[in-house]
């Protein structure tokens, strides 16, 4: 038998599912022959099989709901927080959803990955994607420019102490700010070498949130 790769099932993410999904998932698999299968980073589906097999899981999947972007992110990951964790601060899907719905004036020029943790102990890494959110006691910490590859990098520390709502209007500034001063397909991560935080920091906060 001809050994498969393991291919991420385009569009597919899933952060919550219920025991009725994975039976769903479990079957489409099983109907198509797919003998390997595992979930990454942000939920994503990868399995391993031939082209076709892939495309045709891809297409029966689309009747799930989807976690989807307005504005062009990679994929947002989250930890639900209080509602499912003893040690969450904030309510971190919700604030997904708001980030999800961000505009922004110009497609972003590169990957975009956000990662949300609703405590302390950052379980998602929020220190080491483009934009990171971490909940605290006394408010959201904003971090942007980290990367997790090759060339590890931590995000640099914007602002915190933030509501919900000063958090999400920071991260829409700075994917703004990174859109229109960036190059096309240079990472948050790059970017912020060559600007600086200084930079970036005055330009986000020349106003209040």
């Amino acid at each position: 038998m001809t050994h498969q790769r393991f291919q991420h099932i385009k569009g597919f993410r899933a952060e919550e599912l219920t025991p009725d999904d994975l039976k769903i998932i479990a079957t489409l698999l099983d109907k198509h022959g797919v003998e390997k299968a595992r979930f990454g980073t942000g939920g994503r589906l990868a399995i391993a099989a031939a082209p076709d097999v892939i495309q045709n899981v891809s297409s029966e999947l689309q009747l799930f709901p989807r976690f989807e972007t307005a504005n062009g992110i990679t994929y947002i990951h989250f930890c639900p927080g209080y509602d499912q964790c003893k040690y969450g601060v904030a309510n971190g899907k919700t604030i997904a959803g708001k980030i999800s719905q961000i505009v922004l004036p110009k497609p972003l020029k590169a990957k975009v990955k956000i990662a949300i943790a609703a405590c302390k102990r950052c379980c998602t890494e929020p220190y080491i994607r483009d934009v990171g959110l971490i909940a605290t006691a006394k408010g959201w910490k904003v971090l942007f420019g980290g990367n997790g590859g090759g060339r590890p990098r931590i995000g640099d520390l914007i602002a915190e102490g933030l509501s919900d709502e000063q958090a999400v209007e920071l991260v829409r500034r700075c994917l703004v700010y990174y859109q229109q001063n960036s190059s096309v397909e240079l990472r948050t991560a790059r970017f912020m070498e060559k600007i600086g935080s200084k930079r970036l920091c005055q330009a986000v906060l020349a106003e209040s949130l």
